[in-house]
């Protein structure tokens, strides 16, 4: 148990409170205050923040198990999108390579094939991140990550509620993730991936960056220097009890 949690940002206040409610916990403080990994993230990019190649890259970053886009969609769209002459890179969770090795075997073969079409296997993936121009993905957080560090647009591909069952959003009334999704870039279903290229090509010529950053900017508390923010925080909470125990 704990008595205070260190935000991300103001817009995860009202899922904590409602995870509280519904599981009957102890109100705890809510102090927003950013994302360090975000801070060290954000110092490495700009070596690779300009994309110069002529040939738009598609990162497609795919989560793991039922709620992956490569499980729900299969690799179809990714060889519509390769025959459109788009630079494919195909980065898989990690956890993938460990709880569904012979799935991505079987995607990998089905792709073996196309020639502009290749996978990420590095730890980090800010390299890939840099790469790309434009992300697919489905309900991973490196959405966030790239939007927020590269400004670049995003299309998210919706998943079954019935595969995200065993995670918390499930006991979400109105997760913050499907109003975000819309932010960041397009959003498409089943039904609608038929409009994928056009997606793209629509995607890759309006997408506005100083929105993308204003949301960011809205988002994340103290973006890039959270850390500093943090250890503030610490510093002046330690030296508080330190002083109530003292008086005791």
């Amino acid at each position: 148990a704990c008595d205070c949690v260190i935000l991300a940002g103001d817009f995860q206040i009202n899922a904590v409170r409602e995870i509280e409610q519904k599981r009957s916990l102890p109100r705890k403080e809510l102090v927003s205050l950013g994302l360090p990994y975000l801070d060290d993230l954000c110092a490495k990019i700009s070596p690779m923040a300009s994309r110069q190649g002529a040939t738009p890259v598609i990162l497609v970053g795919s989560s793991w198990g039922a709620k992956g886009c490569l499980r729900t969609y299969g690799t179809d769209f990714i060889e519509r999108l390769a025959g459109a002459d788009y630079g494919i890179i195909i980065r898989p969770h990690p956890q993938s390579y460990l709880t569904e090795p012979d799935f991505l075997a079987q995607c990998k073969a089905a792709l073996s094939g196309l020639k502009n079409v290749r996978w990420d296997h590095n730890p980090s993936p800010l390299q890939a991140m840099g790469e790309a121009d434009l992300l697919i993905s489905d309900t991973s957080s490196i959405r966030f990550d790239y939007a927020f560090l590269f400004n670049r647009p995003v299309i998210t591909l919706t998943i079954p509620p019935g595969n995200l069952a065993e995670f918390e959003a499930a006991d979400m009334s109105e997760p913050w993730t499907d109003k975000a999704s819309k932010r960041i870039g397009a959003v498409l279903t089943p039904d609608t991936m038929d409009e994928l290229e056009n997606t793209v090509t629509s995607a890759l010529k309006t997408a506005n960056r100083e929105d993308s950053k204003a949301f960011r900017d809205g988002t994340i508390a103290n973006w890039s220097h959270s850390a500093a923010s943090i250890a503030d925080y610490l510093t002046t909470l330690t030296a508080t009890v330190t002083a109530a125990a003292e008086q005791r």
